[in-house]
């Protein structure tokens, strides 16, 4: 009997559910599953996967593209939930990987968080998620290869996930090999047409196809899907000032300095936009807030700085060139 699945079926049954709402990613789905998790935990307190559950879905939360948890708060839940999981066996793979993914995610522990995923891997070597993860952290390191071997791994083994999909696309997109891009991005949003982050994957690769209208329409839907998520909006944003439209995307970054006054808009999200423009000085210091707040977008910042990327414009300035020495990935993986 694998770890974790070692108590009655009620809290079995309540953990099933509680991953098919976190499967859907979006924040009200997230929120339900962490009502199912925790009612499998009253049901049985040495239950590993409802912690599990409960730090994967916190760890999602309070990353980067949710907004109604703060940072510090998904952080201590995230790991606490993990160290649960892993009290109670700390032989569960899937354990691990949680508390892999907050590592990575809440302190840039590049190192700490590849040590627990390999840990993960070792112990459960089938678990989709594990996998998926691990290629994001290998993919923000820019190390491509690696990552795609990962992610092709996680979507053998979760063939029906929309977001392991979508994460497969943009991978294969950042590595350049947008032609393979193009079916995995089209297969999770048959999954799910609804996945804000499978149109915005779409778009990606649409753009590096320079088909301009295309990308535009599908950043519009997936800022639509999304609810108007400030983390959405920035990507329209960049999107036409990538185009040359400079007016629309200095309307919607003003539009977005309103939305910050009522809710959390991620000032990573204002360093893009401002780099996109070739403000660089307005971009640098959006990036000293980002870091000061030890924003988990901070983790793209070496994949954001290469070649066409949306802080490529940034990448000759001293300041920049320090943060990503301190919060980016360790040198020897910088290729």
């Amino acid at each position: 009997m694998a770890p974790g699945f070692r108590r009655s079926f009620p809290p079995l049954a309540s953990w099933v559910k509680g991953r098919f709402h976190f499967n859907k990613r979006t924040e009200a789905d997230l929120r339900t599953g962490i009502d199912y998790f925790n009612r499998a935990i009253e049901t049985d307190p040495q239950f590993a996967l409802a912690y599990v559950g409960l730090s994967d879905s916190y760890n999602i939360l309070g990353s980067m593209v949710f907004t109604s948890v703060s940072r510090e708060d998904a952080k201590s839940k995230a790991l606490m939930f993990a160290a649960k999981a892993l009290e109670i066996d700390d032989r569960l793979g899937e354990a691990h990987a949680s508390l892999a993914d907050a590592k990575l995610l809440f302190d840039c522990d590049w190192k700490g968080s590849e040590a627990e995923f390999q840990r993960a891997l070792a112990l459960s070597p089938n678990y989709a998620n594990a996998h998926h993860w691990y290629a994001e952290l290998l993919i923000d390191s820019g190390r491509f290869e690696e990552s795609l071997r990962e992610s092709y791994r996680a979507a053998q083994l979760d063939p029906l996930s929309a977001m392991i999909n979508s994460s497969l696309a943009i991978r294969l997109c950042s590595a350049n090999r947008c032609e393979d891009a193009l079916q995995p991005a089209l297969t999770a949003l048959e999954l799910d047409p609804n996945l804000p982050s499978a149109h915005l994957t779409l778009a990606a690769i649409y753009g590096k196809q320079d088909k301009s209208a295309e990308a535009l329409a599908e950043t519009k839907t997936a800022v639509k899907l999304s609810g108007d998520n400030p983390n959405y909006v920035a990507h329209l944003a960049c999107v036409y000032a990538s185009s040359g439209d400079r007016t629309r995307a200095g309307e919607i970054l003003e539009r977005l300095k309103v939305m910050s006054r009522t809710q959390y808009v991620a000032p990573y999200q204002f360093a893009v936009i401002y780099s996109v423009l070739g403000n660089h000085q307005k971009a640098l210091e959006a990036l000293d807030r980002a870091y000061t707040e030890r924003s988990p977008w901070l983790n793209n910042l070496y994949l954001d700085s290469r070649q066409g990327g949306r802080l490529a414009n940034l990448r000759s300035e001293p300041k920049f060139i320090r943060l990503l020495s301190i919060v980016g990935p360790p040198a020897a993986y910088q290729p």
